[in-house]
């Protein structure tokens, strides 16, 4: 399990009150609801949840990359090193994407050209923001493609996406990010399409990546192994909104929000028994998100020992932060209540 860093005074990245909505044909849909977290130098924060809770929506808006309409950023600052870049125009945003901050997507079949040579691909992203001659930009995209763990690099260099593994691709991807050298790396679910030695290689690529050059990870994922093996510290989203943040170990040794609790436990599940197990209930519907505590209406605790005042604050009413380890907090009403 990766070890807890000290925070800094000045976090690389903060985001603060972050909303984001959808206006669609059936109607307005919140993604992102109020997600404040920060993220210092180096340091690597995982964002977890169910599909639909909002990972994705949250990554793409810090990229600036969510389509607009039907995506709006309603609210909220994102200060990347101090600066608001929700403020800048899209051609300054465009210098600050691969030169201060890079994203690997989900799908890296998807993100590359498929008629274009993956080392042509990576040479593009040197020269995105780099001024230097075509040789520079080969010799700089090789050395790119091996830090990524590309074998032969120059003998890949003129393959095609079609012609690579899914493990390959992602890394083409990672050399593509790094090409500029960024000091923020967010990684939306880098794992997800990947067989199981794969993955440990991406992994295992992160984390060298981390050590030898400083970065910033912020980790969307919804596997909590991978969340173990990577994190320092841990950030649960729940229908748009944070439910809890803690240090890793903090986490797995005993998360307190109910839904945190959930997630973990069917973590554990698939582990021993080799079997699924799904947290009871479903996400509701974000276009009409309830008033309170977004997971009470699936809340088990929201009735345990309590009054029935008590379980109507939990719909009615959003829970405050409650501070309840060193980093660790969690806003939930019944955050005391044992199950």
């Amino acid at each position: 399990m990766a070890r807890a860093r000290r925070r800094s005074r000045a976090p690389l990245l903060r985001v603060v009150d972050l909303r984001v909505e959808f206006r669609t044909a059936r109607g307005r849909v919140q993604a992102v609801d109020g997600v404040s977290f920060s993220l210092d130098r180096g340091e690597a924060l995982a964002v977890v949840g169910e599909s639909g809770s909002g990972k994705s929506a949250t990554a793409l808006s810090l990229m600036r990359l969510l389509p607009e309409p039907p995506a709006r950023v309603t609210g909220g600052r994102v200060l990347l090193r101090g600066r608001d870049i929700l403020d800048l125009t899209e051609e300054d945003m465009r210098r600050v994407r691969g030169r201060e901050m890079a994203m690997v997507f989900q799908e890296p079949a998807g993100a590359l050209n498929p008629v274009m040579t993956v080392g042509r691909q990576v040479m593009e992203a040197v020269t995105a923001h780099r001024a230097v001659t075509r040789r520079e930009a080969r010799r700089l995209a090789l050395l790119a493609l091996a830090e990524a763990g590309v074998p032969s690099p120059a003998a890949r260099f003129g393959h095609f996406p079609h012609q690579l593994s899914g493990g390959m691709k992602q890394r083409v991807m990672m050399a593509m990010a790094l090409a500029s050298g960024p000091a923020l790396l967010i990684a939306d679910e880098p794992t997800t399409a990947l067989d199981v030695t794969a993955q440990r290689r991406v992994l295992d690529l992160l984390a060298y990546l981390r050590r030898r050059h400083g970065l910033a990870l912020l980790l969307i994922t919804h596997d909590l192994g991978v969340v173990a093996q990577v994190a320092d510290r841990v950030a649960v989203l729940y229908a748009g909104r944070i439910v809890e943040t803690a240090p890793v170990r903090s986490f797995f040794r005993g998360p307190v929000h109910p839904y945190a609790r959930g997630l973990l436990d069917a973590a554990r599940m698939a582990t021993e028994a080799g079997e699924l197990k799904a947290v009871p209930g479903g996400v509701p519907d974000p276009r009409g998100l309830p008033p309170g505590c977004r997971f009470a209406p699936r809340c088990r605790l929201r009735l345990a020992g309590g009054s029935a005042a008590g379980a109507r604050r939990c719909l009615e009413r959003l829970p405050a932060p409650v501070e309840v380890g060193p980093g660790h907090v969690v806003w939930c009403w019944r955050a005391g209540v044992v199950s």
